[in-house]
């Protein structure tokens, strides 16, 4: 038989889990947009086109990893 205050310390630690997980991701797309940003705003030639590129690479990983953990951006 499951005890109540297990059952409830556990569902505690997945909901903030879920809430950590979301501010996390949440932060990221806040300072991959702050990138794509300052790449248009203070960059030109190669060096917009390098950092940029860097920049889109860590959009699509953090993307991958977010929909592997359920997260669904905007949610």
């Amino acid at each position: 038989m499951t005890d109540i205050n297990d059952l409830i310390g556990n569902t505690v630690k997945q909901i903030d889990a879920t809430v950590t997980r979301k501010r996390t991701f949440a932060t990221a797309d806040e300072t991959i947009t702050r990138l794509k940003h300052f790449c248009e705003d203070h960059l030109v030639g190669d060096d917009y086109h390098q950092l940029l590129h860097i920049v889109e690479c860590l959009e699509a990983d953090v993307r991958s990893l977010a929909e592997s953990t359920g997260y669904r951006r905007g949610h």
